[in-house]
């Protein structure tokens, strides 16, 4: 992968996240761009790119964010992006990678599990686990945005694949 078009990628979702998408929340719930960027990137790249890719794109969202309370935010993103990295690239040896279909699936699924575990974790360190039902509703409400944000990114990232030095994907393999 050439990391310099990743980085200039990761830097435009991660501005876009912060000065468009406002401008499109429904009710607080925005579309969340670095998370396709990472679903794009884990669904496309070869297996250790993509690990570290989604640890990047962690990191960058961590940096990006506010802490909460007298606790930082720094890890929680990182920790999330690297879980879905481990599950994700498991889960898509049994898809056609290179699908609207696929994608939608690993945006919506993806996107919440990553927002279930920082909730979860930001819960936990403030001490309000009574809100736990509340912050879910609201991370899988953000990710049924995202996936239905996914296909005009899907269409806008397969263009980005020679920039990003990944080439076309292998979706059968010989036998």
């Amino acid at each position: 992968m050439r990391w310099v078009f990743f980085t200039v990628m990761l830097i435009i979702a991660v501005v876009l996240q912060t000065t468009v998408v406002p401008l499109i929340a429904i009710q607080g719930i925005r579309p969340d761009l670095p998370a396709l960027f990472a679903m794009h990137i884990l669904l496309a790249a070869q297996p250790i790119d993509a690990m570290l890719g989604l640890a990047l794109i962690g990191l960058a969202v961590d940096l990006n964010g506010l802490s909460f309370g007298a606790h930082a935010n720094v890890g929680a993103n990182v920790l999330a992006y690297g879980l879905v990295s481990l599950l994700g690239l498991k889960v898509r040896t049994w898809t056609f990678r290179d699908n609207a279909v696929t994608y939608f699936a690993f945006s919506l699924f993806g996107t919440a599990l990553i927002h279930l575990l920082v909730k979860a974790y930001m819960l936990v360190r403030i001490q309000r686990l009574e809100d736990v039902r509340s912050w879910a509703v609201f991370a899988v409400a953000i990710a049924a945005y995202t996936a239905f944000v996914s296909p005009y990114a899907h269409w806008l990232l397969r263009r980005s694949r020679g920039l990003l030095g990944i080439g076309p994907m292998r979706t059968l393999r010989a036998r």
